[in-house]
């Protein structure tokens, strides 16, 4: 990939430019020029691509990088700026997840673990019920398989307060979860 130098500038007084590059771009080597997104109008309009020589201009192409906003609206996964943990596990409906769960913080008995443990869960995600219009009242459904009882399955539901983490265990979820914080 080459850059062409400019050679020559004209300014008129009405704010137009004229810019002259010239140089060798070699057989089959591209060039590349560089603009600003919010000149790409004008430049469209304007450019003109003069070969001399046995050169000969094949294509002019560009990249339209979309708005931030935009591709967030088309992203696989949407995250709210107050529930960012509630749409998350909405996102997620019929994945292959890991919930980690707070374990009571007052055993009951003497075999159960210290407070502050976690209990891990895994299963597909089912869906989300609100039972109120608060978080603390939601409750997330997940369906449990029995993988050394082949075909036993049990249906959970965990109350969204009580989730202190979530694994995500499908590769393109994680792929999309990342993707959406990059453009965040």
């Amino acid at each position: 990939m080459t850059n062409l130098p400019i050679k020559r500038i004209v300014l008129y007084k009405h704010g137009l430019g004229f810019f002259e590059r010239h140089g060798s771009s070699g057989d089959g080597l591209t060039v590349q020029l560089s603009f600003k997104k919010d000149d790409m109008n004008d430049i469209l309009k304007s450019l003109a691509a003069f070969p001399q020589g046995d050169g000969q201009v094949v294509n002019i192409s560009y990249e339209t990088p979309e708005e931030k906003k935009v591709a967030l609206e088309k992203a696989p996964l949407m995250l709210g700026n107050k529930s960012a943990l509630l749409d998350l596990v909405q996102c997620l409906r019929g994945n292959l997840i890991a919930l980690h769960l707070r374990l009571p913080t007052a055993p009951t008995n003497q075999e159960a673990t210290s407070p502050g443990q976690e209990n891990t869960v895994r299963g597909y995600l089912i869906g989300v019920d609100q039972l109120a219009a608060t978080a603390p009242n939601t409750l997330v459904s997940i369906l449990l398989e029995d993988h050394e009882n082949l075909g036993d399955s049990a249906v959970r539901t965990y109350p969204l307060a009580d989730i202190c983490g979530l694994d995500l265990l499908e590769t393109q979820r994680g792929r999309d979860l990342r993707y959406v914080l990059e453009l965040s």
